[in-house]
């Protein structure tokens, strides 16, 4: 039923389209542009777009960032979150915006890339170690921004539906209209899988006794509406609301290390409000303001099972636990000209978040902070040649409510804590000449401890440690750009990471317990080089190179999981007539630590092949991913899908 409703919604908008006038276009981007982050100091291009991502089948925030040099892409197995790391940093050290929203989950502190769909997105923008101050605290290792899209004409319609391996289907539609004063936009996308298939190599296990993922479903559903006003140039105001309700299985560990065992998890609802409104007013010619009002509602449920028949809850192990966590704040960013050749920019951002938890059958306890932070960030021209960038801010976090256990007295609480942080860098830019430029920076970065590594007991085999300060990192990184020939361009990066009072695990802290604790020193050193290359007026090669060490410094014993040293991303891209594009990915990587005591995820090659062919206004989109049927892993363990197709048909009208 669901696939003939979407041939009635296709033949609907070509029947549309063909009654639809021709009308100039405004000359204004379809990228939300009041949702775009200002980055003063420059950066080689971290930025991916809707039409690569489709092209690329690029399904999520996680796969759209792979490409980036620098970038490892991961797939927490015992959670089934794909995710990234930055340069040796987690997802926690990398906040996540939308619009310039924070968008993290208030107790764990990241976000599940996965739930992030990209059809709804005109782009994301990764930024490594260099963040602009005014996206708060947080943001040690880099930041991601995920811009939405804006209408530029009378009538904008984008509308998908494909199908892919493991009983895959997906549509969805984007819709936007602007006027003189006024615009709107609405979209909607669904997804759902009932399982990815494994390699024919895969050697079964007893909990993966075939090659069909076990528990490994998932179901999007997402709902987009944002209206905007402009009451005159330069004065403009928008209300965003963002909804979607997904769910998904989380497939059981299957490897050999018998200090893991079989989890037996399903998330059968996570649901996520977001109600922001945005403005930009000018307030005379040197001056301008920027304001962010955001409130965001978290529902999860999360059911652990006695066993691989997902149907009972009796054992010590299985529990349903549910997760009430809402966010609400706001950003103002001052923006000023006066002085000649610099752009100066002040901040303060407020935030309030509140986590409350229990499992099914027991009390309910609140956990809650208060997250302010004030910055400054400037870029001053010095002549046509060099330029500075220069930042600093001042961030503190302060608990509102910490509810430790339940008791027959009462609730108990734990001690009121407050910490706070100081973030400064400096970055210097040389354009030697047009082909050819340098950078180099510093930035003294931190990231605040989260509600989870504070109070939790870690299902009773940890302590709780309240008083965990910021971990801190000292970022140094050499850069330049240099485009050989016209057709011929390479881009490299050196740096060292520094990182003090880096909040770890600790065990025996107390008998057989662990603690989380300030008892970290690591050093990350590496390098990254990308180049592009036009071989032919119809035939272009895109490649990368990134190479990291990680140092614990404090235990060399102890290792960082889920990056490896090497990684090689590489696409050969054909256009052979204006109306159809092949494409060829490689993606290298090699073995990975999946536990930091030693146990590793093997080295592997994968090869994804990508087709697109238009015609007016259609385009469709075909590939085989993992072409040799690979056999790989990203943590040891948990083994990707096999060779898998898929197919989009997309339809566009401007």
């Amino acid at each position: 039923m669901k696939r003939a409703n979407l041939t009635v919604l296709f033949v609907g908008l070509l029947f549309f389209s063909a009654k639809a006038e021709e009308i100039d276009t405004t000359g204004i981007s379809n990228t939300f542009q009041l949702g775009e982050v200002v980055v003063l100091a420059p950066r080689s291009d971290n930025t991916v777009g809707q039409d690569f991502n489709l092209q690329m089948n690029n399904i999520n925030v996680s796969e759209a960032l792979r490409s980036i040099p620098s970038v490892i892409y991961a797939n927490m197995g015992s959670r089934f979150e794909p995710t990234i790391l930055v340069r040796g940093f987690d997802i926690r050290g990398i906040p996540v915006f939308v619009d310039g929203i924070p968008l993290q989950m208030p107790y764990d502190g990241d976000i599940d890339l996965g739930h992030l769909t990209t059809f709804d997105y005109a782009q994301v923008s990764l930024t490594k170690g260099l963040t602009p101050m005014s996206l708060g605290p947080n943001a040690i290792g880099g930041s991601i921004n995920l811009v939405s899209f804006q209408p530029t004409d009378k009538v904008n319609l984008q509308a998908i539906t494909g199908l892919a391996s493991g009983n895959t289907y997906e549509y969805g539609v984007n819709a936007g209209s602007r006027r003189e004063k006024f615009f709107a936009q609405v979209g909607y996308y669904e997804r759902h899988t009932d399982y990815f298939t494994l390699s024919h190599n895969y050697q079964p296990t007893t909990y993966q006794p075939d090659r069909k993922r076990d528990n490994s479903y998932s179901d999007f559903r997402k709902v987009n509406l944002k209206i905007g006003y402009l009451s005159s140039p330069g004065q403009e105001f928008t209300l965003n609301y963002h909804y979607q309700n997904n769910a998904k299985g989380n497939p059981p560990y299957s490897g050999s290390d018998d200090k893991q065992s079989a989890r037996f998890w399903q998330w059968p609802v996570w649901e996520r409000h977001s109600l922001y409104f945005i403005s930009k007013n000018r307030i005379n010619t040197n001056n301008d303001i920027k304001t962010s009002i955001y409130a965001d509602k978290f529902y999860n449920v999360m059911e652990s099972y006695d066993d691989q028949s997902y149907t009972t809850q009796n054992k010590k192990y299985a529990f349903t636990s549910i997760y009430n966590d809402r966010n609400v704040g706001g950003n103002v960013i001052l923006s000023n000209t006066s002085i000649a050749d610099n752009q100066l920019n002040f901040s303060i951002q407020l935030n309030r978040n509140e986590h409350k938890s229990h499992n099914e059958g027991s009390p309910q306890l609140t956990n809650s902070d208060f997250v302010w932070s004030m910055g400054l960030d400037d870029r001053y021209t010095i002549n046509e040649k060099w330029a500075l960038t220069g930042g600093l801010s001042y961030n503190r976090q302060k608990s509102l409510k910490a509810e430790d256990q339940v008791t027959d007295e009462g609730t108990t609480t734990f001690p009121e804590n407050s910490h706070q942080a100081v973030n400064a860098q400096l970055s210097a830019n040389w354009t030697a000449a047009d082909n050819f430029s340098m950078s180099a920076y510093v930035a003294r970065k931190t990231r605040f401890a989260t509600l989870k590594e504070r109070y939790s007991y870690k299902m009773g085999q940890g302590l709780p440690n309240p008083e965990l300060q910021p971990e801190k990192a000292t970022h140094f990184d050499v850069s330049f750009q240099y485009e050989i020939r016209k057709n011929l361009a390479f881009n490299g990066s050196v740096y060292a990471i520094r990182l003090h009072d880096v909040i770890q695990l600790v065990n025996d802290v107390e008998g057989n317990l662990t603690q989380i604790q300030n008892a970290g020193k690591a050093r990350f050193r590496g390098f990254d080089a990308s180049l592009h290359y036009a071989i032919l007026k119809n035939l272009d090669l895109t490649s990368s190179y990134s190479f990291i060490i990680q140092k614990n410094l404090s235990d060399p014993d102890l290792r960082f999981t889920d990056v490896p040293k090497h990684k090689v991303w590489s696409h050969l891209s054909y256009q052979p007539t204006s109306w159809a594009k092949v494409g060829l990915t490689h993606e290298y990587y090699s073995r990975r630590y999946s536990r930091s005591y030693g146990i590793t995820a093997g080295e592997f090659h994968l090869f994804n092949l990508q087709g697109a062919f238009s015609w007016k206004q259609l385009t469709l989109y075909v590939g085989l991913n993992n072409l040799f049927d690979t056999n790989y892993a990203y943590a040891e363990g948990y083994p990707e899908a096999g060779r898998n197709y898929f197919t989009k048909l997309v339809f566009q009208l401007n």
